[in-house]
């Protein structure tokens, strides 16, 4: 969307907070925040944090350089690229289409090996070792080969796994799978059942049929996988009158990304 009729800032802290408490009543998939101010970036993680866990605000937020983070919803940008026109192009501008990607990704797409447009070499380029522990630290990193460039890994900065937080939490294809359910399920509880449906066991069986009915979509697209409408869903009243719960069991669907091969030379 063009701007028009603002002025430039000067990108002090002050601004940057009522940025984001303006961020925060706009609704988005992705936020992208080009600076490589630590300040700043630390910002936006506990913005984000607070968000996702508190407000239930389903979105991932992009940073360069700052896997420190160490959470599903943020996203470290390693590197960057050279254009197909010679220009080596700042990795904070770069932000931007990783961003744009990010948030144009299908709820059953991965960006791993996706390929940057225009781009034809990266800077800086790594090592086959500096590049296995640019993954294990978190950081989507590209590289470069026959004149493209890809994403070797799209997965965000997650690296403490817990039983809460698995290893599959660090793919970002997985996490676009989970924000999509809890955003689409309130999306539809709000336009479709706030004041308009009773809470009765009736309400609640129309309430479980919608979401069987959109999970089963999901199920036909491949983003989420074994999903049994008969086990692994219950819509329960709640402790108040007019609340209700829905516990849910979700398998997201991830993309090949390894093959092991056993030959045997008889």
């Amino acid at each position: 969307t063009p701007l028009a009729s603002g002025t430039a800032g000067t990108g002090g802290m002050g601004e940057w907070s009522d940025a984001f408490t303006s961020f925060e009543s706009e609704d988005f998939n992705v936020l992208g925040i080009p600076v490589d101010d630590l300040s700043v970036k630390q910002l936006a993680v506990a913005f984000t944090k607070r968000l996702r866990e508190d407000e239930g605000r389903k979105f991932q937020t992009v940073l360069y350089n700052h896997p420190q983070a160490d959470y599903e919803g943020v996203i470290s940008l390693k590197n960057s690229v050279v254009t197909s026109d010679g220009v080596t192009v700042d990795p904070i501008f770069l932000l931007w289409e990783i961003a744009a990607m990010e948030a144009a990704a299908n709820i059953n797409q991965s960006l791993t090996y996706a390929t940057i447009p225009n781009a034809v070499d990266v800077t800086p380029k790594y090592t086959q070792s500096q590049i296995i522990d640019a993954l294990q630290n978190g950081e989507l990193v590209l590289t470069a080969t026959n004149g493209q460039v890809r994403i070797e890994q799209d997965i965000n900065t997650l690296t403490t796994f817990t039983t809460d937080r698995s290893r599959a939490y660090r793919k970002n294809r997985v996490i676009r799978t989970l924000d999509s359910i809890a955003n689409d399920l309130k999306t539809n509880f709000d336009e479709n059942f706030i004041g308009k449906v009773n809470n009765d066991a009736d309400g609640r069986n129309l309430l479980k049929a919608a979401t069987i009915s959109y999970l089963d979509t999901l199920q036909g697209l491949g983003a989420i996988q074994n999903f049994d409408s008969q086990n692994d869903i219950e819509v329960l009243p709640g402790n108040d009158i007019e609340s209700v719960i829905i516990n849910l069991g979700i398998q997201p669907t991830d993309s090949m990304e390894k093959i092991y091969m056993t030959i045997t030379v008889r």
